[in-house]
């Protein structure tokens, strides 16, 4: 797989951009030239390894694995990056106002995602281990001592901190599908919330979520999710593409997520053509 770096990364993020402030959506092609007067800083090389999501085709139909593998600390000071060296995958950080070298923060063979506490002091991520994904917590700064927080038959994965660093919102499968669940850092306390996966905390909403779910013909859906009303809103569906992996900007106004490209009538022909 080609190793991508940091920049690199962000504008594949860019490829599925909508405007939710209004009840229209509306799809964005977004690129930006070099000529453009955009200037990006480079804060990896090819030697870190920066590991790149995948796509992944299952029943004829495209799918973004798009766990965060990627995140700018509160302060803005550092990033937390997965790097794929000797057969490993680990968190490295580095700080982004210099080109200095990369700090390794963990020891393990499979990290998967990625993601910080509101105030830096810590890292959530989830490794894969004999065929299960479990999370961990580590300190961001010092030491390599992880506590494991989940540890079952199930995958749990695309661990992120509630904005007030109480909660830990996670991704959950199993044999009855995919489930969002939390970890509560106070008492020790699982509890599960609503069908769907890759949560995403809103600002200002208490109890509310993005999230993705698959719709009947396994198309990734966005869906907006208050697990103390129990209202939820579909955001964003097209049967022809997959969306997932939802973000909020800061200002609230736009959702940013991965989405396929090809719809059924590319995969239609294909199977025409043999």
């Amino acid at each position: 797989m080609k190793q991508l770096t940091i920049y690199q990364i962000i504008l594949l993020l860019l490829s599925a951009i909508i405007n939710i402030s209004c009840g229209t959506m509306s799809y964005l092609q977004t690129s930006v030239p070099e000529e453009g007067g955009v200037n990006f800083v480079k804060l990896t090389q090819d030697m870190d390894n920066v590991v790149g999501n995948k796509v992944y085709t299952m029943r004829s139909v495209i799918t973004w694995w798009a766990s965060p593998q990627i995140a700018l600390s509160s302060d803005g000071t550092q990033i937390a990056y997965i790097s794929e060296k000797n057969n490993t995958r680990n968190i490295m950080l580095k700080k982004t106002d210099k080109a200095g070298s990369s700090i390794q923060r963990t020891f393990r063979n499979n990290v998967m995602d990625l993601s910080w506490h509101p105030n830096g002091e810590s890292i959530v991520f989830s490794e894969s281990k004999n065929n299960r994904s479990s999370i961990y917590v580590i300190k961001a700064e010092e030491g390599s001592i992880l506590q494991q927080l989940s540890n079952g038959p199930s995958d749990d994965f695309n661990p992120v901190y509630s904005l007030d660093g109480k909660l830990i919102y996670f991704s959950r499968k199993d044999t009855y599908g995919n489930s969002i669940w939390s970890y509560n850092t106070q008492n020790n306390l699982f509890t599960q919330y609503s069908l769907g996966y890759t949560p995403f905390p809103i600002k200002g909403e208490m109890c509310t979520l993005l999230c993705t779910r698959n719709s009947t013909n396994n198309r990734g859906e966005i869906w907006k999710i208050n697990y103390e009303t129990g209202v939820e809103t579909l955001i964003l569906s097209d049967n022809e593409k997959s969306f997932s992996t939802p973000q909020l900007s800061p200002d609230g106004k736009w959702i940013l997520c991965m989405g396929s490209s090809l719809s059924n009538s590319y995969y239609q022909k294909k199977k025409q053509c043999g």
